[in-house]
Parts: C-alpha cells; sequence; structure tokens
C-alpha cells in the first residue's frame, strides 16, 4: 500500500482533474453491497470479493464516489485511471443520507453511512482514530454536516 502521504497526494490531484477545490472534503472508507457483509466473519478470499474501498468526496452540489482499491488491490488512485469507476451523484438527487455509529452486539464498527439515490450505497468507516489524512478529513466533513447532503444524523459525537 502506498504511503497515506502519498495516497493523499494522488486523491487531491484527483479532485483537481475533477475540477474540485481540495479543504479537507475526502476521505476514504469501505464498501459492501448489504452493510451486515462487513462484519460477518466471512473467509478471507470471500471478503476480499466483497469488500470496496472508496474515495468520497463531498462538495456543496454533489457526492463523488471513486473506487480506489478492493481485499484483493491495494489502495490507489491512478492518473490513467481518473475516469474510471467514478460516480457523481448531486445533491439534488439524494433521497437520503444518513450516518450513525454502528454498533453490533456491543461492539464498535466506526460509522455507517446510507446513501440513497438512484440506489443504494452503503459505507463504514471504521478508522475513526489516528492522525491520518483521511481520519482527520472524514471528522472535518462530519464537523460541516457533510456539505450539506446528510440528512440524518445519527451519531454521538
Amino acid at each position: 500500500m502506498d504511503s497515506d502521504a502519498k495516497i493523499e497526494q494522488q486523491a487531491i490531484k484527483f479532485l483537481s482533474y475533477l475540477g474540485i477545490k481540495s479543504q479537507s472534503n475526502f476521505f476514504t472508507c469501505y464498501r459492501y453491497p448489504l452493510p451486515i457483509l462487513g462484519i460477518i466473519p466471512f473467509k478471507a478470499v470471500v471478503q476480499a470479493m466483497l469488500v470496496k474501498v472508496n474515495l468520497l468526496v463531498f462538495t456543496p452540489n454533489e457526492l463523488v464516489i471513486k473506487k480506489v482499491g478492493s481485499g484483493f488491490s491495494l489502495v490507489k488512485i491512478k492518473e490513467k485511471s481518473f475516469d474510471r469507476n467514478v460516480i457523481r451523484i448531486p445533491k439534488k438527487q439524494i433521497k437520503r443520507f444518513e450516518i450513525k455509529n454502528w454498533v453490533v452486539l456491543g461492539m464498535s464498527w466506526g460509522y455507517l453511512m446510507t446513501i440513497e439515490a438512484d440506489k443504494t450505497y452503503y459505507f463504514n468507516v471504521a478508522k475513526t482514530i489516528g492522525e491520518d489524512f483521511s481520519t482527520r478529513n472524514f471528522f472535518n466533513v462530519k464537523k460541516n454536516n457533510f456539505y450539506g447532503l446528510v440528512t440524518e444524523d445519527k451519531t454521538n459525537s
């Protein structure tokens, strides 16, 4: 895996490519087809097939989702693939954006974000401590109410 600083620089280049100003408005998280699939202890190969690492970018007008890795690949944002695996959801198409503390059987799994637009997306922000750019940016975006995209905040912090 690339270093945290290198991934952050790659993300900033990606934002610039999209014409979005970098304002600590992006972070990485895990995406699963259904939230429960992220906590069921599958064999490593099955888990690797299910998990996708995504970069989420928030602006006042849209949410950008870019796949940047998976259980089979390292986290990388390559310039030659800036156009691939990108979903742009305009704010007006977001029907529901919910964030909540994700606690299952007394264990904290971080935060669960559910975003409903043309389809429903589930993201797990698992690492919520530390000094990496993604953790810092997550709390910055959360403090800014996800740039007005969030419709329900059910978190304790």
